[in-house]
């Protein structure tokens, strides 16, 4: 298991070298508390479910680079998950995914997860591309999060030679091709300020007529201050007495 670990530091050194950022291995605070605890659960993982699975985080990502073999399955699949637009309906909410990744050319499916609902809607971004709703549950509900997945089949899991690529080289592959075409086109959601209404312009505030300057007269009860030595001067602090 300890090669696990070492191909995975290995392909985030990989792509942070060609990218200029500080790529890392995610690991869990227990397990970087306690390795054999991390080869003890990586090898209960592998045994119940048949996979290797580990993350990379790249900065200034929408999200981690999730990457898993399925042995059972014979697969290489690299994905992330991103947070749903949470001020849109639900076809806009699936619309503001697929055009950032509509120039894509890796086959990408992408898996959609609605609040309440038990199971999870997919799809291929060429159908999504094409009618939004299939991303959608039979209620129609907002989803809250999206999975970004690349898949690889069977017949790349097997030992490198000098004619074809293996397992290892096919996975570095697949993680920097993923990078390539979604990560680096997937920003994050931002929502907009909310819009209020512009506020009463108090009595006290004096306006010119035409549009000049606003004039500031203090509220009632309250004067001006005299001008006085700023306080923010540059240079150091007078010495106390």
């Amino acid at each position: 298991m300890t090669r696990w670990d070492q191909l995975l530091r290995y392909t985030s050194l990989r792509l942070g070298r060609e990218i200029g950022l500080d790529v890392s291995e995610v690991v869990p605070r227990k397990h970087r508390a306690d390795p054999a605890l991390r080869q003890k659960d990586l090898v209960a993982d592998l045994c119940s479910r048949e996979r290797l699975r580990g993350e990379i985080r790249i900065p200034n990502t929408a999200g981690d680079l999730d990457v898993r073999i399925k042995l059972a399955a014979k697969q290489i699949v690299v994905g992330t998950e991103v947070d749903a637009p949470s001020d849109k309906r639900a076809k806009a909410r699936v619309t503001w995914l697929t055009r950032q990744l509509r120039e894509a050319e890796i086959p990408l499916t992408i898996e959609s997860v609605s609040k309440g609902s038990r199971q999870s809607v997919i799809a291929f971004l060429s159908d999504a591309l094409e009618d939004p709703a299939v991303l959608l549950d039979e209620q129609a509900r907002e989803p809250v999060k999206f999975r970004v997945l690349f898949r690889l089949d069977s017949k790349l899991l097997r030992r490198g030679s000098k004619k074809s690529a293996g397992t290892v080289e096919t996975l570095i592959w697949a993680v920097e091709s993923f990078y390539w075409a979604v990560l680096q086109e997937i920003e994050a959601y931002q929502p907009k300020p909310k819009k209020v209404d512009e506020p009463e312009l108090p009595a006290y505030l004096n306006v010119t007529p035409q549009g000049g300057p606003v004039r500031l007269d203090p509220p009632p009860g309250f004067e001006l201050a005299a001008p006085a030595t700023s306080e923010f001067r540059a240079g150091p602090e007078p010495a106390s007495p």
